[in-house]
């Protein structure tokens, strides 16, 4: 035993997990299986591997991470470490030390979770006193995470992730951190989905600050440990609008991002009872989210209380007065106030609604390049997007003055404009839309390969045939057939129709409520041209209304407004299909002088389309006023209260149910009657069958399915 205790041999190999003072108290040799961390990396010093913190980082006061996966030796090196720093550090803190129990080093590792929020089992790398004293409380917001973020990209994950807010402060001692099994975790997911983020959602809100967001993803590092502030909710809503895109894109599993959980209510409460920029940037984040997500709060809510807030900062006014202010902060304010206005003038559009950032007086510049991005190599690159902002901010003013303008305006004061003069007002609006469109296409890319979403021809064509279709939208200021003849309104429908097909094929139409919101109005329009002309509509656009469908189809299930509208809208269509058919079948009977014999039958009349089509129009414009509202300005009076007994009615509506049961779709849509249980909101007139309408179904109306296609989602999607 002597020899023993004086060898100086045996000392660096007694590294037992059951000999915490030796072990705690003598550095270990430095374990080579383990990566240096990135610090001694990048200085090219001598790190001496040792966790949580090596030498050179602890004398130097600045914080050890390691970014390079660990290998298997030295996960177990790395979770024996930390289990021998956390007995310590109770030892430390808990009077009489720790009880009598086995000890933690000898237990089984995980199963691969990255995550553990088991409370008093993980370790904490900084000191209780730097933690706690310069945090703010009132700007505090807890961040509980559960989940691990690699099996997000590998599976189902275990746990989940949930952003919550609490007002108290933060007790003096070190916070409840997260422990890792297989050491340190890789930020290699976190990178992508905020990765994501930048390459798509911050072309059109280039509010965030890069710099920012990169020392807060580099926390991930220093043990994944989120402390209770606003930059880790930030980060965190910038991951999980990250994972959407990522999500649509195919490159995750399809319920990746349903394992964020955000709590909306105690988020918007912290931010309401805090009133600073950062609080505006969550909630401009937390509104960006809520479009995707079908069970969080009207992101029309949620604008309405950031604009609020951003007037009552002062953020529509010009701040390079402010002294205390850097360039790049005065300039992140100006594309900060401009995203708000972004998205705020595209919710009211969507929805009809009038918008809630309205200052007459509002000086705001423009978004520009600081002398950081000036100066940066990715001059050109960032002048593109900047470049791209402006553009969509034109949009956006178009869309504001066609509301304010047309739709929004005081029937009694426009009822004092003559004809005239409203030409005039139409005409200039529709004079800035061409030159909108063609500065879109001046500066859209000429080759086919790597073209963002907003600088595409295709989404220039949906967006300049939506503002046409707004232009034009029958209301007590465009009475319908004043302007433009209903054949003109219809084939503005169709092109957009056709161009969002585009988009939908080439998988950037992203599904959330914008896209329905969108599909609405123009679907009610298509349908109220119907009920006001049916010899206008002839033929309809039976191929653009397949398409929509289909876009409503392809909603997850949990979109159950989305769902009930594609039904409706079939049930519509096959309506119209079958007084097509009716009309061509009853043309080929032959009377031979018997006109008793046609009256029998009973000749397809004008009525006759209104009674088949009225109870789908009734039961649409029902659920558009649950999705839009019942002040939307999109809402059309399509319904007339007379019910008209007509036996042809009864014929087309039979003929119509006969379509629908035979299975016939449009496109990758299986609706009909038969599939539409789950519209249990509305009710539909009974429907006779075909064979004792007519003695047997007409052959002609059974070959009207097309080609079943199968979408999937891109990574760049069409935010606006």
């Amino acid at each position: 035993m002597e020899s023993d205790r004086s060898d100086p041999a045996a000392r660096p190999r007694s590294r037992s997990p059951g000999t915490g003072t030796a072990a705690t108290n003598m550095p270990s040799r430095p374990n080579r299986s383990m990566p240096a961390c990135d610090r001694c990396r990048k200085f090219k010093k001598k790190c001496s591997r040792t966790l949580p913190v090596c030498s050179l980082c602890a004398s130097a006061g600045q914080k050890c991470s390691f970014s390079t996966p660990p290998t298997t030796s030295a996960q177990t090196h790395q979770l024996r470490a930390r289990v021998i720093w956390l007995e310590k550090f109770i030892a430390d803190k808990v009077p009489g030390g720790l009880p009598d129990s086995q000890s933690l080093a000898d237990a089984p590792e995980h199963d691969g979770s990255l995550t553990d929020t088991s409370p008093g089992t993980q370790p904490n790398n900084h000191d209780a006193t730097s933690q706690s004293s310069g945090a703010d409380p009132d700007r505090r917001i807890q961040t509980t995470v559960d989940m691990s973020m690699g099996s997000v990209m590998d599976g189902p994950p275990n746990g989940r992730l949930s952003i919550a807010t609490d007002q108290s402060p933060v007790a003096d001692g070190p916070l409840t951190s997260t422990s890792h099994s297989g050491g340190l975790p890789s930020d290699a997911v976190a990178r992508k989905f905020v990765d994501a983020y930048l390459r798509n959602v911050n072309r059109a809100y280039p509010f965030v600050d890069h710099r920012k967001l990169q020392e807060s993803l580099e926390s991930l590092d220093d043990l994944s440990r989120y402390q209770r502030k606003a930059e880790s909710t930030l980060l965190y809503l910038v991951m999980a609008i990250g994972c959407t895109t990522l999500q649509r894109a195919g490159q995750i599993p399809p319920d990746s991002a349903s394992r964020f959980h955000i709590s909306y209510s105690d988020i918007i409460q912290e931010c309401v009872c805090i009133q600073s920029v950062e609080s505006i940037q969550i909630l401009l984040l937390l509104a960006l989210y809520s479009l995707f997500d079908p069970f969080a709060p009207s992101a029309f809510t949620i604008v309405g209380i950031l604009s609020r807030q951003a007037m009552v900062l002062g953020l529509t006014r010009r701040a390079s007065d402010d002294k205390n202010l850097t360039a790049s902060e005065v300039e992140l304010r100006h594309r900060l106030t401009w995203s708000i206005y972004i998205l705020d003038r595209m919710l009211c559009t969507s929805l009809g609604l009038p918008p809630a950032l309205l200052d007459e007086n509002m000086s705001t510049p423009l978004p520009g390049l600081t002398i950081e991005e000036f100066a940066s190599p990715d001059r050109g690159q960032l002048t593109m997007i900047l470049q791209t902002s402006r553009h969509v901010v034109q949009l956006r003013q178009l869309e504001g003055r066609i509301l304010e303008e047309i739709h929004c305006k005081r029937p009694s004061v426009t009822v004092l404009l003559s004809h005239s003069d409203r030409r005039v007002i139409l005409q200039q609006i529709r004079t800035d839309i061409e030159n909108w469109y063609s500065n879109g296409c001046l500066v859209s890319p000429t080759e086919s390969d790597n073209v963002p979403i907003h600088n595409s021809m295709t989404w220039l064509t949906a967006r300049y045939y939506y503002l046409l279709v707004l232009l034009y939208y029958p209301c007590h200021f465009n009475p319908v057939g004043l302007i433009v003849p209903r054949t003109e309104l219809i084939r503005y429908c169709q092109k957009h129709l056709q161009s969002t097909a585009a988009l939908f094929h080439h998988r950037q139409l992203p599904l959330n409520t914008v896209t329905l919101y969108r599909l609405f109005p123009v679907i009610m329009l298509l349908m109220h041209l119907f009920l006001s002309s049916p010899a206008d509509c002839m033929p309809f656009p039976e191929d653009e209304t397949v398409t929509v469908v289909a876009i409503l189809e392809a909603f997850p299930e949990v979109w159950t407004l989305a769902r009930q509208a594609a039904q409706i809208t079939q049930r519509f269509l096959d309506s119209v299909r079958a007084i097509s058919s009716y009309s061509s079948s009853i043309s080929q009977y032959p009377s031979h002088g018997n006109s008793s014999f046609m009256n029998t039958i009973g000749a397809p009349s004008r009525e006759t389309c209104l009674n088949v089509v009225r109870p789908h129009a009734a039961a649409f414009l029902a659920l558009a006023q649950d999705v839009l509202g019942r002040a939307s300005c999109w809402l059309l009076n399509m319904v007339d209260d007379k019910d008209l007994a007509d036996p042809a009615a009864a014929n087309i509506a039979a003929a119509a149910a006969a379509v629908a049961g035979n299975g016939t779709t449009g496109g990758s849509v299986s609706t009909g009657v038969g599939t539409s249980s789950s519209a249990g909101a509305f009710t539909y007139q009974d429907q006779q069958d075909m064979n004792q309408a007519q003695g047997a179904p007409d052959p002609g109306l059974a070959g009207l399915a097309l080609t079943d296609g199968s979408f999937e989602w891109g990574l760049e999607m069409d935010f606006l």
